[in-house]
């Protein structure tokens, strides 16, 4: 899960970096680190919210 999550977030920070430097000759890192990070963490938790939760487990077992 987080293998994949920090995928997203390296091809964005790839492809962000080659269209700060085609369209403007200079790359503004911090904001585009900042940007990658925010998508990761998103990436991460929009993954973790979607694995189910077995509400009743621990009182099936008693």
């Amino acid at each position: 899960m987080i293998i994949r999550n920090a995928r997203y977030a390296m091809i964005f920070f790839g492809v962000s970096l080659l269209w700060q430097r085609l369209s403007v000759d200079y790359i503004l890192w911090i904001p585009t680190v900042i940007t990658t990070f925010i998508l990761f963490l998103l990436s991460l938790l929009f993954d973790w919210a979607k694995t189910p939760y077995k509400w009743n487990k621990n009182d099936k077992e008693k």
